[in-house]
């Protein structure tokens, strides 16, 4: 997260309930063509605040948890271009357990794609976070 924020002319954060995911959503300076998105998969909260859980960076176990995105690893990247083509890259493997979990993987695109939209028309941003709780 340091990058982006050295990066970022604006970036947004955004964590969700119905789904175990934090978007961040960044324009490079000069290069508003792309959105740039990392997302952060959310192990699980603290009671009763509702602060998510992460993956620690370098974690080799489920017990390596962070309450910071500054620490946590990424579970994708890329970003999306201003026509709506797309790179986004799953930095480990995901294996969807039955269908539930699957609709969650397929609910995480369809957010990207909505939320890239409204960053994209300025609605939202200048380094703010959002908490969708």
């Amino acid at each position: 997260m340091k990058e982006v924020k050295e990066k970022a002319e604006k970036y947004f954060i955004k964590v969700y309930d119905d789904i175990p995911f934090t978007i961040v959503l960044y324009h490079e300076k000069d290069l508003r063509c792309y959105t740039y998105i990392k997302v952060f998969e959310i192990l699980g909260n603290v009671y009763p605040s509702k602060q998510p859980i992460y993956h620690e960076i370098g974690s080799r176990s489920s017990e390596d948890m962070v309450y910071d995105l500054e620490n946590a690893t990424p579970l994708l990247e890329g970003f999306v271009k201003w026509d709506g083509s797309s790179q986004l890259s799953f930095l480990e493997d995901v294996c969807p357990y039955g269908k539930n979990e699957a609709i969650q993987y397929g609910k995480l695109f369809i957010s990207i794609f909505e939320l890239v939209e409204e960053f994209n028309k300025s609605t939202i941003g200048k380094n703010e976070i959002y908490y969708d709780l």
